[in-house]
């Protein structure tokens, strides 16, 4: 199983893809010099077929499929590219969204890790995982999040928030930070600190 699982929804933001790939390419790199284990991957799709990213950019991702075993990869959603409350909630109408909430939701209940930056995070609201949990994600979106899951406390003023198996990130950028703190956890500080 691989440590860690990039799940990339259709329109998600081309520069929090290819950071998590890159930090994830560079970590491989980087461990057998420091004589540490190199982190695995897997990209994948909740819908079939290439994923257009934000900007025309594309990439080629295996589609996700339900499974009943344990999953002990960290699950990673980039931001979906939607910059307005009504965006946001339109995106998670469609096929490929309603998909990985499901995939999502059912990670968790098979004990996995979730994590998701910017407007990603409503993926893990949809699924009902962010109940009674603290989280952030964009300070423009925070108050819709607060409106949708009032028992989540949203704090839009951090940039990475780690709640039990629950990881959030705020805006797109804060998608690299995400990244090194799950790096950092998974794969430990000294090949963390070496990425970063």
């Amino acid at each position: 199983m691989p440590d860690f699982t990039l799940i990339v929804a259709q329109s998600a933001f081309a520069t929090a893809v290819a950071a998590t790939l890159d930090l994830l390419s560079t970590a491989a790199l980087m461990a057998p010099r420091l004589k540490l284990p190199s982190p695995t991957w897997r990209v994948c799709t909740p819908a079939e077929g290439p994923v257009r990213l934000s900007n025309g950019l594309s990439l080629d991702a295996t589609p996700l499929t339900r499974s009943s075993k344990p999953d002990s990869s960290i699950w990673i959603s980039p931001g979906l590219a939607t910059h307005t409350p009504v965006a946001v909630a339109e995106r998670l109408l469609q096929p490929d969204a309603v998909q990985a909430v499901a995939l999502l939701k059912a990670h968790m209940k098979r004990g996995g890790a979730v994590a998701a930056s910017c407007s990603a995070v409503f993926l893990l609201q949809a699924a009902g995982l962010l109940k009674d949990r603290r989280a952030t994600t964009t300070w423009w979106l925070a108050s819709q999040l607060q409106a949708l899951e009032p028992g989540c406390r949203v704090d839009a003023n951090r940039m990475v928030i780690a709640d039990g198996p629950v990881w959030t990130a705020g805006a797109a950028f804060a998608h690299t930070d995400l990244m090194l703190q799950l790096l950092r956890t998974r794969c430990g500080a000294e090949l963390a600190s070496a990425v970063a």
